[in-house]
């Protein structure tokens, strides 16, 4: 029975082998990265085989004994721009809170930058070493004109166009049923939407 699925994200432990236990010397698979299952079933020397990003962001792969790595367990929660968030990392014991100013895809990591410092709170590619806890969550309005589908809060289920209003920097929003929304009339009761078109 194999341990791990087609697709399903794991992370390489410490001191990982490859090829009848020959010890890996890629840099891409160092302990702690976050690498990608492509064919599960273990060879006769153990291996699997892993896809991961090189630094051209070309997808890669490689054979990994399938001891060399393991689920990942902790994945780093769903963040965006603008949310309040307050981070541990447990190898520092330091904790920084702020506002996430940027969500940066830089040497095959995912930093997490937050502050008006821009300090780096977390790697997400490696989560295990942070607690994480969502302070508050941005607020997200429609930056363009299009349809959308409101997907929650109080008006979760209307469906209509969503423009600027002509005389101020509001969202407006003209719904399905006739009536008009406006961005002061939801803010802070949240505010999650699709666009539908456009």
């Amino acid at each position: 029975m194999t341990k791990f699925q087609y697709g399903e994200k794991v992370r390489i432990k410490d001191n990982p082998t490859r090829m009848c236990g020959v010890p890996v010397n890629r840099p891409e698979l160092t302990p702690g990265t976050v690498v990608e299952v492509d064919t599960y079933t273990p060879d006769t020397d153990g291996d699997i085989i892993v896809k991961f990003q090189n630094e051209s962001g070309n997808g890669e792969w490689a054979y990994i004994s399938e001891d060399s790595v393991e689920p990942v367990s902790n994945p780093a929660p769903e963040l965006t721009m603008g949310d309040r968030v307050r981070v541990y990392c447990k190898r520092t014991e330091v904790t920084s809170e702020g506002i996430v100013r940027e969500i940066e895809l830089r040497d095959d990591h995912k930093w997490l930058w937050i502050g008006k410092g821009y300090d780096i709170a977390a790697d997400l590619n490696n989560p295990d070493g942070y607690e994480f806890e969502i302070l508050e969550r941005a607020f997200k309005w429609p930056d363009h004109e299009g349809f959308i589908r409101i997907t929650g809060g109080p008006n979760a289920g209307q469906r209509g166009l969503a423009r600027r209003a002509i005389s101020s920097d509001q969202i407006v929003i003209d719904t399905d049923d006739g009536s008009t929304l406006y961005k002061d009339t939801v803010a802070g009761l949240g505010f999650d939407f699709e666009y539908a078109e456009g």
